[in-house]
């Protein structure tokens, strides 16, 4: 349906409806009942949204720092890889509700998340948020995917050809950082530092695209996260690579051959 189309057609609808909050309570209700029996519920989210006025058909969702506060209405589904499917064939619909990737992607796995953004366009800051979220203890594959999206940010922040605006730029930077840390705490063998330290050359970068804008805000955004970093950076390097480099015999010990890095 064309989105002008569309767009007649929602405000012909909301108008006959005389609660909207009221109706999408009990939609709410149905998705919680709904989601024991099939992963097609997540289909019906858009319309939550919708009717909360929490998006606009077709319209842009401004940033939030922590979007959490407002709530994802669902948490993690133990059936996160059929929902991921049932996602990506209906990705049409994250055009509609823009906000809707902000409730699918908590939904997911961290090692599901991969996939999905090969179907779903999603900005930097969700994919933040939903790492932020999602980060609980770290088994192998856990690991493995957070290696993955780092990875793959920092190439795509590394070629990124245009600058934050400033609202923008400071949730991601705050929300870098703060994911930076939840990393660093569960992260801590010497063995897996690459992806901590991935995970610092991701806020390094965030930082540098952000530099462009002259604001006062930013300036200030800047400071405040260089510190919360080098405070990070500082605890985990002495909690992962806890060894004194001179031994008892004065001669170099490191905790790991990657400390050497």
């Amino acid at each position: 349906m064309p989105q002008d189309h569309f767009k007649d057609f929602w405000r012909d609808f909301r108008d006959q409806l005389v609660d909207h909050n009221r109706v999408a309570n009990v939609v709410e209700e149905f998705c919680d009942l709904a989601r024991q029996h099939t992963p097609k519920w997540v289909l019906v989210v858009p319309l939550i949204h919708l009717l909360k006025g929490e998006s606009e058909p077709f319209q842009p969702v401004p940033p939030a720092f922590n979007p959490q506060s407002k709530g994802s209405h669902f948490q993690t589904d133990s059936g996160a890889r059929s929902l991921s499917r049932v996602m990506t064939d209906h990705a049409y619909l994250a055009d509609i509700d823009q906000r809707l990737v902000r409730s699918w992607m908590p939904l997911l796995h961290l090692d599901d998340l991969m996939d999905f953004l090969a179907y779903m366009q999603v900005e930097l800051l969700d994919i933040l948020h939903c790492m932020q979220i999602n980060m609980k203890a770290v088994n192998h594959s856990v690991y493995m995917a957070l290696k993955d999206l780092s990875s793959h940010l920092n190439t795509k922040e590394s070629n990124r050809n245009q600058s934050f605006d400033d609202r923008y730029g400071e949730c991601c930077l705050k929300t870098a950082v703060r994911l930076l840390g939840s990393v660093c705490r569960c992260i801590k063998e010497p063995g897996r530092c690459d992806v901590p330290l991935q995970f610092l050359e991701l806020v390094c970068w965030i930082s540098k695209i952000y530099s462009q804008i002259d604001s006062e805000t930013r300036k200030r955004t800047q400071q405040e996260s260089f510190e919360e970093t080098l405070y990070i950076i500082t605890e985990w390097r002495t909690k992962s690579f806890n060894k004194k480099l001179l031994n008892a015999r004065n001669r170099l010990e490191f905790s790991s051959p990657n400390e050497i890095n």
